[in-house]
């Protein structure tokens, strides 16, 4: 097919270039690049796209009225919330996160936990969070407070049982001094040789922090099991009156 142009040098209806389907060499390619680089090519480029329509706008230039199925990136979006997200794309612009193969096989496949939701700020996120807690806490008080109450009588009895097994010789949790172990809660950790004796850490705790405590310590040398009457007495006159009367 012979190649017609008409006066403004443009291929008329039903003809086509010599070079149509075929792939430039090397040499094609570099003679037009240096051809599109000169200056007045660039200048006449730039001259002939003025006025134009860009496939995402409806001027080149300026923001138009959107091409159908179009969309822009921050639509349903704050004023605020997207200078947010402007500022942190610059701060981001130029690194490149470089993740592990494992970690590539792993997000192949996923969607992204905020797939379709709307960007907030943190402090609502924050604030909504806490809500969700609250009224998570209140329903299910009764609940919580079982499950908390069992794990912290579970610690409590190994703790005494190891005191009680390793000092009294005795598998059952029992007072050290007078041999009470009918009721758990008639039972506490005494220092041996003091509270004021001991690391400012350890001496401060009491109840459960102390239990796990010394559960995560290895159950500590210097402690040992007395009934609340037998510690009373020894923390006001320095010993036990079962041990006095022994003497």
């Amino acid at each position: 097919m012979k190649q017609k142009r008409n006066s403004k040098g443009q291929f008329t209806k039903g003809s086509a270039p010599h070079n149509k389907g075929k792939k430039a060499t090397p040499d094609q390619k570099k003679k037009i690049r240096e051809a599109v680089n000169r200056p007045d090519v660039k200048r006449k480029l730039s001259e002939s796209k003025k006025g134009k329509k860009n496939p995402m706008y409806g001027k080149s230039g300026n923001a138009g009225s959107w091409k159908k199925g179009n969309m822009p990136w921050n639509k349903g979006l704050t004023k605020e919330i997207s200078e947010i997200v402007r500022e942190m794309g610059e701060k981001q612009k130029g690194r490149r996160v470089s993740h592990s193969q494992e970690t590539i096989q792993k997000m192949r496949g996923h969607t992204p936990w905020n797939k379709g939701k709307i960007l907030v700020l943190i402090e609502k996120q924050r604030k909504r969070r806490l809500e969700y807690q609250k009224k998570r806490r209140e329903e299910k008080y009764d609940e919580i407070k079982k499950k908390r109450d069992a794990k912290r009588l579970e610690i409590k009895s190994d703790v005494f049982s190891h005191y009680s097994k390793k000092l009294s010789n005795s598998t059952t949790p029992c007072c050290n001094c007078c041999g009470e172990n009918k009721f758990l809660i008639f039972l506490t950790i005494d220092h041996i040789t003091g509270w004021k004796n001991y690391d400012e850490g350890p001496k401060r705790l009491v109840g459960k922090e102390m239990y796990r405590f010394l559960q995560k310590n290895n159950y500590p040398t210097g402690y040992q099991v007395l009934c609340m009457n037998c510690n009373s007495a020894k923390s006001d006159k320095g010993i036990c009156p079962h041990q006095r009367s022994k003497k």
